[in-house]
């Protein structure tokens, strides 16, 4: 008989697979075909070569082992005995630990018949046999045989429990077994006529001899294979081979036999390790040989998991003896074996051949796995060719998975040579390559030695221009102070005209100087970003009010449109970055004589870590460009042709300029243009967020423009909807009109739904109509008393009589800016009924009291600077150089020194330092040193700071520039 479990544990020595659910379907299937058996007894006769007791033997399960043989053969106890022929669902079911079986053999003939009398798997803990004759004679045949008794205590040194029966004739014997089998139960009793069993035996014994030798044989070849490629599905695949051969020696008895024959500890715990071995070097060897650290790492980790899970599970039934864990190893094995089949189902078909064998190895092992299983549940007959088979199904298994690493090797040798091949062409072309390397190596040179000679001439160009510009800002620092000067004298209106002309004229070529300052340091790569933060929204205005005269003169809209979704406070170089608008626009004005001029800012879709990329576009209605001037617009010294610079001048540096500065500014720039239809010109920018801005640099918006109604009245289309986004930022409600009738209809339709407009902002330019017609029409037509601000260039304004007739509270002068726009409605909204005039604070009585030196060696820049200096109320001590400066500093204490840099004797570094030095000895108070140089270099202003100085001004001096410096100082009183 056969009572076992068709799931894996480490009794069973065969890798499971995908054949295990395939076996578990096939024996629940049998549960419903009815096993006709005889139970009790069996008839042998001399015609008996082999015969499986199943059907015979009676069962009793002793869970508690209560019993003993004298109850147990006792004909007349009435023990819960088990009739035999119990169906395939008992042996499904049949729960670990000790188990009494009982039949009887009966032979009716009148000669005595020999029998052999043999007990399958070795892996039963122990067991005892009891023959039983007619007289109640009980004969024990062993007892405490099994793996926890020593070998030589079987009554035949056989793997497995093998004894000699001779039933005398006429006679019945009753065969009674004890068997405990832990952690599973197996169990099969079978007769044999002695000669066949000693025929098969050796059978056995040769076909084992030649699988163990097929198994050393493999495992030799790949260790030297290993030890020679160093490739590790070689090593994985060697121990795999190793832990079967041990599993494969242990499940049938041989190591038992041979080796561990007393060591009763060490059988279950070392074969419980070696099955767990074999299950991850089976993985390891599937990821390894099919390569799927490249191929597919998603299989790779299941097959990973699902051999670790099984392993462990393999551990788990032993120690718990839970049935659950049994079919949860079942179900995890077989996962990892149809993982493994679909990892070389797809790495073959990517055309890897040796994935092929690795293929077929695992379907043999399928069908051998199968046979064997039907063949126990008796579907098929049973014999030693399919007790065999898992035995033989592995070991071609492992043959094919030997013949699989070998055609690896032929695959890795065809590779090799490819690579030789490949090899040898690349060595044929080095050669020629480096012939030819020889040959423009003389070529190189000479190219190396005309580039060293550029960067000389470069740099020395670069030198030259900024000598150049230090020598044309000190006489032009004489000619605009001395304008200056000039004109805050009493002139007639020619000589004020004179005088504005010179200014103008010095100016522009101020602009030359400062393009070619520019151009100077980017070709020296001196040119680097000053990164602070800034408000972009107060950047743009200063933009806008810079050109502010140049719209009203040529009478063009000029607006600015500021997305308000940017983050208002920004991290950048703010004066490189207005540098490049105010380029553009000083294009846009210089070539757009009517119409529009708009400046555009947008965030791009380029987003970074806690930075923004920004673009700005500069749209113009001006002449425009065709597409070859298009071309050439961004290089040095160029214009779009040589018409504009006669027209228009220029030095034809600033879009070079502001190319560079675009790219410093990791951006762009470029241009879309239509000649005639005006022009684009955009660049981008990124910038950095800054997300904790210092207070002073937040422009907050007052909170009583927050859901304010007004009416905007403005035909423009354009500057509407700019002017509307921007005031709904602000949290206000916008009506829009473009004519007079429709904002008078308006403003009546909101008074009569009792939400009269609260602001009025009015274009003045209306088209048939302006802003004060309107206005009058407002106060005579509506009952609207809200106060009414007229958008203007002041010189549309007739005279302010009229203006103050009219109605109108504030007067907007365009172009506007943000600031500007949100003071005079949050004015309007507060104080609606009467305009505030703001004046400039004067800081002539506090300058009186402070005590200037000039240090300047040249007398015209003394005279310059004193002049503006009296205009401030301040009459400076004056030195020529450095020595005399400190030698006045010694006799009097002040509270500002404006420092020529370049001097005779000694200059303005050497003195500041000096002077810095005494202060730190003698404990004075610290003075305020402002370098004056008609240097521009960022690197002259580093010295200077370095020096001790605590501010630069480049020569000519503006007073307004002047006036910035002296405020923040500390006035005596």
């Amino acid at each position: 008989m056969s009572i076992h479990c068709h799931y894996p544990s480490p009794l069973f020595v065969v890798p499971v697979s995908v054949v295990s659910i395939i076996a578990t379907i096939v024996a629940l299937i049998a549960l419903l075909l009815p096993l006709s058996t005889q139970s009790g007894e069996l008839m042998v006769t001399n015609q008996l070569q082999k015969h499986l007791l199943d059907g015979q033997l009676d069962y009793l399960y002793d869970d508690a082992q209560i019993y003993h043989i004298g109850q147990i053969s006792a004909s007349d106890s009435a023990l819960p005995w088990q009739s035999g022929g119990w169906q395939v669902d008992k042996t499904l079911l049949m729960k670990s630990g000790l188990y009494w079986f009982r039949g009887q053999l009966i032979n009716a003939q009148s000669t005595p018949i020999a029998l052999t009398l043999q007990v399958k798997h070795p892996s039963i803990n122990t067991a005892d046999l009891y023959i039983i004759n007619e007289q109640g004679d009980i004969d024990p045949v062993y007892t405490h045989a099994g793996m926890d008794d020593r070998f030589d205590n079987r009554p035949v040194p056989h793997r497995n429990l093998v004894n000699s029966i001779t039933l005398p004739a006429n006679s019945t014997l009753t065969l009674i077994w004890r068997i405990h089998s832990e952690p599973l139960f197996q169990f099969q009793a079978v007769l044999w006529k002695p000669s066949l069993f000693v025929e098969r035996e050796q059978h056995y014994q040769m076909l084992y001899g030649m699988i163990y030798g097929i198994l050393l044989v493999m495992t030799l070849y790949n260790l030297f294979l290993y030890f020679s490629t160093g490739e590790k599905s070689y090593f994985f695949y060697v121990v795999y081979v190793l832990s079967f051969a041990y599993l494969l020696a242990a499940d049938q008895g041989h190591v038992y036999q041979y080796v561990a024959t007393d060591e009763a500890w060490a059988k279950l715990p070392i074969y419980v390790f070696a099955y767990a071995v074999n299950i991850l070097m089976f993985g390891q060897f599937s990821i390894y040989f099919l390569n799927l650290q490249k191929r597919n790492r998603r299989l790779l980790w299941v097959i990973r998991s699902l051999a670790v899970i099984s392993s462990l599970s393999l551990i788990a039934v032993v120690i718990s003896n839970s049935l659950i864990l049994v079919f949860f190893s079942l179900f995890s094995i077989t996962l990892m074996y149809i993982a493994a089949l679909l990892a070389g189902i797809i790495v073959r078909r990517a055309g890897v051949v040796s994935a092929g064998h690795f293929i077929i190895a695992i379907m043999i092992l399928v069908f051998s796995l199968i046979a064997t299983n039907m063949a126990t549940l008796g579907l098929i007959n049973s014999d030693g060719a399919t007790e065999s088979l898992p035995a033989i199904g592995t070991t071609v298994m492992l043959i094919f998975f030997s013949l699989a690493l070998a055609d690896r090797i032929n695959q890795l040798q065809k590779e090799n040579n490819q690579a030789s091949l490949s090899m040898a062409k690349a060595d044929k072309e080095k050669l020629k390559a480096r012939s030819e390397l020889l040959k423009s190596q003389l070529e190189r040179i000479q190219l190396e030695q005309i580039a060293s000679e550029a960067r000389l001439e470069s740099r020395s160009k670069s030198e030259f221009l900024a000598t150049l510009s230090h020598e044309i800002r000190t006489p032009m620092n004489k000619v605009l102070g001395m304008t200056e000067l000039m004109k805050a004298t009493q002139l007639d209106e020619q000589q004020t005209h004179y005088l504005n002309t010179i200014e103008h004229s010095g100016q522009s070529l101020l602009v030359i100087i400062n393009d070619l300052q520019d151009f100077a340091k980017i070709e020296a790569g001196k040119m680097d970003l000053d990164i602070a933060s800034f408000n972009l929204e107060t950047l743009l205005d200063d933009c806008i009010s810079t050109f502010a005269l140049r719209a009203v003169e040529k009478n063009l809209n000029f607006l600015a449109d500021l997305d308000p979704s940017i983050k208002p406070v920004l991290r950048g170089d703010a004066t490189k970055l207005q540098q490049i608008i105010l380029n553009l626009l000083s294009n846009a004005f210089k070539f757009t004589d009517h119409g529009d001029i708009l400046l555009r800012v947008r965030a791009t879709e380029k987003l970074g870590i806690n930075s923004v990329e920004l673009k700005f576009e500069v749209e113009d209605c001006g002449i425009g460009l065709t597409q070859d001037e298009q071309q050439r617009l961004f290089s040095p010294f160029q214009h779009a042709d040589g018409s504009t610079y006669g027209r228009y001048g220029g030095s034809g540096l600033g879009l070079s300029i502001s190319k560079q500065l675009a790219e410093l500014m990791d951006g762009d720039i470029g241009v879309s243009s239509t000649a005639g239809k005006g022009s684009c010109f955009w660049f981008t920018a990124r910038l950095l967020i800054d997300d904790n801005p210092e207070p002073s640099l937040l422009r907050e918006k007052s909170s009583t423009l927050a859901s304010q109604h007004l009416l905007l009245v403005d035909p423009n289309d354009v500057t509407a909807d700019i002017i509307t986004r921007l005031l709904k930022s602000w949290q206000m409600e916008i009506i829009h009109s473009n004519n007079t009738e429709n904002a008078i209809e308006r403003i009546n339709n909101a008074d009569q739904q009792g939400k009269p407009f609260t602001v009025i902002l009015c274009e003045y330019n209306l088209g048939k109509s302006d802003g004060l017609t309107l206005a009058k029409r407002i106060r005579q037509e509506t009952k609207n008393t809200a106060p009414l601000v007229l958008m203007v260039a002041t010189r549309h304004l007739k005279n302010q009589a009229e203006f103050e007739a009219s109605g109108m509270k504030i007067l907007l002068e365009k172009p506007i800016t943000t600031a500007l726009l949100h003071d005079v409605l949050q004015r309007a909204i507060d104080d609606p009924h009467q305009a505030e005039l703001v004046e400039i604070e004067d800081d002539s009585s506090t300058n009186r009291h402070l005590n200037v030196l000039v240090v300047e060696d040249n007398q015209v820049n003394q005279l310059v600077i004193q002049g503006l200096l009296k205009q401030l109320n301040i009459v400076p001590d004056l030195a020529a150089n450095g020595l005399q400066a400190l030698s006045c500093y010694d006799k009097k204490n002040y509270d500002l020194i404006l420092m020529d840099c370049e001097m005779p004797e000694m200059d303005g570094y050497e003195a500041s330092a000096q002077i810095r030095s005494k202060e730190a000895k003698s404990a004075r108070k610290r003075v305020t040193i402002i370098a004056l140089s008609a240097h521009a270099r960022s690197d002259y202003q580093q010295r200077a700071l370095q020096a001790g100085m605590d501010n630069y001004l480049t020569k000519p001096i503006a007073l307004s520039n002047l006036l910035t410096a002296i405020k923040g100082i500390d006035v005596p009183c």
